[in-house]
């Protein structure tokens, strides 16, 4: 599943979880760079209190998503 959603559509990661199956994963990957600005330190912890986090990291390298845009 790809979700984006901006700050006014707050109930997005409410659908998010609604939508897993359970035992499901939601796996979130996302950039900074300019674009930092516009969220909060732990911002996506905050986002999903309900669930579990595995794995979680904050890194600064190049997107293998987008290659030549870092974030």
């Amino acid at each position: 599943m790809h979700a984006w959603f901006h700050e006014s559509q707050r109930n997005v990661p409410r659908l998010l979880v609604e939508g897993l199956n359970p035992g499901g994963l939601l796996v979130i990957e996302g950039y900074a760079g300019e674009e930092a600005a516009y969220y909060q330190t732990n911002e996506l912890l905050r986002s999903f209190p309900d669930l579990k986090i595995v794995h979680y990291e904050d890194v600064w390298d190049e997107a293998d998503w987008a290659p030549g845009h870092e974030g």
